[in-house]
């Protein structure tokens, strides 16, 4: 799921630097397409709204009970009061940094990422400061609606899923 998000955005997003970083075992029961859509909507956030000219960070952990995922990037906080909705349906953040990207979002990526991490019974959560940038933090359970065994990483059926759902 990380690799093919990450190519999907490294193919929208060719002057990005997305930085990869991997440790422990990374394998558990999740329907990887849809966790490769909530990578691609987190990393393409962070390329949008993050400091230009600073790396994008995908990191992944994996220990005896769960997965954690993050995704991070430098720049401007998100405020605590935006924070708070900014995973609510039609919440589409702030104002001036949608006008400086041009965003056309409508508001329903990260309510789409919170609702696809609830479905696989984990938990997502923002961190984010003037000095350390944002991150987005998601812990998945190895084993929660057994909807398919993925390993983090490099597949080609994850790969061909996703070209087929971009067509």
């Amino acid at each position: 799921a990380i690799a093919a998000a990450v190519s999907e955005m490294t193919a929208q997003y060719p002057l990005a630097d997305i930085k990869v970083e991997t440790s422990g075992a990374l394998d558990g029961e999740w329907d990887s397409s849809r966790l490769s859509q909530v990578l691609s909507n987190l990393i393409g956030n962070a390329i949008q709204h993050g400091q230009k000219n600073m790396p994008v960070t995908v990191m992944a952990k994996g220990n005896d009970a769960e997965v954690m995922l993050s995704v991070h990037n430098a720049g401007p906080p998100i405020p605590p009061s935006l924070a708070r909705t900014l995973f609510d349906p039609l919440s589409r953040g702030n104002e001036a940094a949608q006008e400086e990207t041009q965003s056309s979002s409508l508001g329903l990526g990260l309510f789409i990422v919170k609702e696809i991490v609830h479905a696989h019974e984990g938990e997502i959560k923002i961190l984010s400061t003037e000095e350390a940038g944002t991150t987005f933090v998601i812990r998945l359970p190895r084993a929660g609606h057994q909807i398919g065994h993925v390993t983090f990483g490099v597949t080609d059926d994850i790969r061909e899923k996703i070209s087929k759902m971009l067509g």
